[in-house]
């Protein structure tokens, strides 16, 4: 948790690349504001469930809301890379206490740093969207070169939630969701993988 939270912040100091070593629970929404590596290997990546990481979510429910923007697991800021790499291991975003693996942009970003940017090899998983963005917020950059991209709920998820302008670009992977891709703007290319609506 605190490796992966060091490494997303803008000190040039700190590590670019964290390698899990073991399953890795998150007490808070880790945010990426610089260029890095992520490699979860063979490893989860969850929301911890520990007394005090969740709070009332305003709906008379506990979720996981610590940190901005609340209920994801990580957040690409504008002018950050992320790129995730593994094996067999999942940023797990499954339940309804949490509902996105990964987001977008948060509120009050700086756009003039530039696009926010992710590349996924790996596998990713959200009850919600395993994916997600904000129309609000335009400037993203997502490519999936491989993995499995998720959304779990029936009836109500997609694997891409992006209705901001941006670029997708699909060139591997399963894509999957009661929704596989849903794009309301900016440019979506798809050169392989497998996208499905479940």
């Amino acid at each position: 948790d605190a490796a992966i939270a060091a490494a997303g912040t803008g000190d040039p100091a700190l590590p670019t690349t964290v390698t899990l070593l073991a399953d890795c629970e998150l007490t808070q929404c880790c945010v990426i504001s610089k260029t890095v590596t992520l490699d979860i290997g063979e490893f989860d990546v969850t929301a911890s469930t520990a007394d005090g990481v969740l709070e009332d979510d305003g709906y008379g429910a506990k979720r996981f809301v610590n940190g901005t923007p609340r209920t994801t697991l990580f957040v690409v800021e504008h002018g950050a890379n992320l790129t995730v790499r593994g094996t067999t291991g999942t940023i797990d975003a499954s339940t309804a206490l949490v509902g996105a693996a990964i987001t977008m942009t948060k509120s009050g970003d700086d756009a003039t740093k530039g696009d926010a940017v992710l590349t996924v090899n790996a596998n990713l998983s959200g009850y919600y969207y395993a994916i997600a963005g904000n129309g609000k917020r335009p400037g993203s950059e997502i490519t999936i070169n491989r993995g499995t991209i998720q959304g779990t709920k029936a009836n109500d998820s997609a694997g891409i939630y992006a209705p901001q302008n941006g670029t997708i670009d699909i060139n591997g992977g399963t894509i999957t969701g009661a929704t596989g891709i849903y794009a309301k703007s900016g440019d979506l290319t798809v050169n392989g993988g497998t996208i499905a609506a479940v």
